[in-house]
C-alpha cells in the first residue's frame, strides 16, 4: 500500500485545478502539516498513529514548560537577530510574517521597531511567553503553520533559529512556497536560515561551567 511506502509517488498526476493541489500523491505526503491540519480525522488508523507519534515528538520540545520557560535564555538575541532586524529595513519590508516565531523575541524586536508583524507559531506555550513580552499588544499573534498563511498579505516572509529545516521533504517544503507566494505582495521577499555541520551551534552553548552572560 501506498501508505507504508514512503518512496511511493502516484504514476498519475491530479487535474482539479485547487491551488493547494500537490498534482501527486507520495508516501511522504502524511508528513505534511499543511495536509494533516487539512485532513485531520480522514487519514487510514495507520497514518493517524503515526501522525500523532510525530506531533506528540516534536510538541515536547516546544510545549514542556520546563523547556519552554529556558528557551530565551539559551536563544537570546544576537548578532543573527541584528542582521535580519537590518535586512527588513533595507528591504523596506512593512508587514512581516514571522513563521515559527517561537517566544516573539525576534518578533517583538521588530514590532518595536516600526514593522507590522505576524508571529505564527503552532506550540502554544511558547505563543503565551510570546504574548507578554513588551510590545506583544503590536502583534498579530496566530497558532498553527504555513496553513494561515491562507489571507494574510505581507512584504516579507521570515524564517529563523532554522525553522526551514522542520520542512522534512520536498512536498511540504513546496506547499509552503506556495502558500507564502500566494501571501506575499508583488516583490516580496522569502527570508531564512539553515544550521550548518562547519560552525556546531553546541559548542557556543552555555555550560555551567561557562554560563551565557
Amino acid at each position: 500500500l501506498w501508505e507504508a511506502d514512503e518512496a511511493f509517488v502516484s504514476k498519475w498526476e491530479c487535474r482539479c485545478g485547487s491551488a493547494k493541489c500537490r498534482k501527486q500523491v507520495t508516501g511522504k505526503d502524511w508528513k505534511n502539516s499543511g495536509l494533516q491540519e487539512r485532513y485531520w480525522g480522514h487519514f487510514t488508523p495507520l497514518l493517524n498513529k503515526r501522525i500523532a507519534s510525530l506531533r506528540d515528538m516534536i510538541s515536547k520540545q516546544f510545549s514542556d514548560p520546563r523547556l519552554v520557560a529556558s528557551y530565551d535564555a539559551l536563544n537570546a538575541l544576537g548578532n543573527d537577530s541584528e542582521f535580519f532586524c537590518e535586512l527588513a529595513s533595507k528591504l523596506s519590508a512593512k508587514t512581516i510574517i514571522d513563521l515559527g516565531c517561537g517566544t516573539g523575541l525576534l518578533t517583538c524586536e521588530l514590532a518595536k521597531r516600526g514593522h507590522e508583524m505576524i508571529g505564527i507559531e503552532p506550540a502554544g506555550g511558547m505563543l503565551d511567553i510570546a504574548r507578554n513580552k513588551p510590545c506583544a499588544h503590536k502583534v498579530q499573534w496566530i497558532k498553527g503553520g504555513y496553513e494561515k498563511f491562507a489571507g494574510l498579505t505581507a512584504d516579507m516572509i521570515l524564517m529563523t533559529s532554522h525553522v526551514a529545516q522542520f520542512f522534512l521533504d520536498n512536498s511540504e517544503w513546496q506547499a509552503m512556497l506556495q502558500a507564502a507566494h500566494h501571501a506575499l505582495k508583488p516583490s516580496g521577499h522569502i527570508v531564512f536560515d539553515s544550521r550548518t555541520p562547519i560552525f556546531p551551534p553546541y559548542q557556543t552553548w552555555p555550560t555551567e561551567a561557562f554560563p551565557r552572560r
